[in-house]
């Protein structure tokens, strides 16, 4: 009886995980990013740092919005209305943008992260 209800408990534990995936991360390097710029002004970058972070030393990609992470719910219906037109997360290594990517993504909206964030962006230089 014990290794029945077992066995019933593993297959209801192997079913669950794979129904429940996860929304994918796409992400664009800091360079694929600063030549679509170059193609396109009205490119979409959405800042997830805090207001210090943004205006402090490592600066801030131009024309980016601040929306810090906190805040990223906010925005869901704005970003909603913009269609299927990429938006590009970047924070200061690109955690807290994987972060916010990840539940833009979930709410169908075609969000990019910026691998390595700011880092990676002022290496560029």
């Amino acid at each position: 009886m014990i290794k029945n209800l077992f066995n019933i408990f593993i297959i209801f534990l192997l079913f669950y995980s794979c129904s429940t995936a996860t929304t994918a991360i796409e992400s664009i390097s800091a360079m694929e990013l600063k030549q679509k710029m170059r193609q396109d002004l009205s490119i979409l970058i959405i800042d997830v740092r805090t207001a210090s972070e943004f205006n402090g030393p490592l600066g801030h990609i131009p024309s980016s919005q601040l929306k810090p992470l906190s805040e990223i719910h906010n925005i869901i219906e704005e970003l909603k209305s913009i269609n299927d037109k990429p938006v590009y997360i970047v924070c200061r290594s690109g955690n807290r943008s994987g972060k916010a990517t990840q539940i833009l993504r979930e709410n169908r909206i075609n969000a990019f992260n910026v691998e390595g964030g700011m880092i990676a962006w002022n290496k560029l230089k």
